[in-house]
Parts: structure tokens; sequence; C-alpha cells
């Protein structure tokens, strides 16, 4: 199964070094050309750049609608990454994208595109025994010291749904 991924849980997976628990659960990530300058462009992450370009499941694509993009852009009013990603999940009939951003969110959902947000992803790693209850925990607890926004609610809720 390939998804599409946006900048936010790409960057976040990185920094807590859980990025290959990607590869469990599908065959291929592709995130479009504008989610991969948002990736690499701040020197001050080169450690995060250097295993973006290690990670072999993960691929560079580039948009072919522009025009889509743009669209987009202007009509919903969201970044070019958000209007990316979606765009590229269209044109490669992906069903699914992995995304935190809420008018992004709103977007694919409007475009018939599944909306795998980081939550769904731990929970599924979980309830497909890839991770054990205790392993989601110590991922969530990392992904809540990198400041990534993850109400007391939602962190309780995913443990809640873990078996």
């Amino acid at each position: 199964m390939i998804i599409v991924a946006d900048t936010t849980p790409i960057l976040y997976l990185i920094k807590i070094r859980e990025i290959n628990i990607l590869q469990l659960l599908f065959d291929k990530v592709c995130i479009p050309k504008e989610v991969y300058s948002e990736l690499t462009k701040d020197n001050n992450y080169i450690d995060e750049i250097n295993i973006l370009n290690q990670t072999p499941f993960i691929s560079v694509r580039e948009v072919d609608d522009k025009e889509k993009v743009d669209n987009y852009m202007k009509i919903i009013g969201i970044h070019r990454g958000e209007a990316e990603a979606v765009a590229l999940c269209k044109q490669l009939g992906s069903e699914s994208i992995l995304m935190e951003d809420g008018a992004g969110i709103k977007l694919a959902k409007n475009e018939s595109i599944s909306v795998v947000r980081i939550g769904t992803l731990l929970i599924s790693l979980n309830k497909r025994g890839y991770k054990t209850k205790e392993d989601v925990i110590k991922i969530l607890n990392k992904l809540k010291e990198t400041k990534i926004r993850i109400s007391q609610d939602i962190y309780e809720f995913i443990i809640s749904k873990l078996k």
C-alpha cells in the first residue's frame, strides 16, 4: 500500500527516530517535492535531513497538475505542501494521506481521501501486533517532548484504544 505524506508527521517521526514505523504499515511513502523542500530547508536539522535522505521507502514525487495545486491554495487557503500532498494522492490513486494539518485534512476528506493521523497510525501498529501498548506509550511520550500538538484528551484516547 502506498501512502502520501505531508510535512508534519514525517518531521516528527524523524525527530523521535521512529520513521521506520511507517514501513510496518506501508510499502511506500511518497512525498511531493514541496514537502521535501519544507523538510530540508532548515540547516539546523542536518541529522533529520540525513535520516530522510537515507530512508529508502520514502520517495519524492513531482505533482503533475500544478493548476490543481494552485486552486487548492487559492480556494481552501492552505500551504503549498498540503496542497501538493493532496494533489499527489489524487495523481497516484492513493486512498490515504498521512497528515496533521486541519485545513489539509478538510481538503483531503472533501477529495474522498482517507486521512491517517499519527494517533491513528500508532493505534494501527498496536492492533496489528507491530507495537505493544508500552511501545506506543513511549512513542507518544517522545512525540509530546517534541511539542507536537497532542492534547491530553487525544493522548488518553489513543491509550484507551491500545491492547
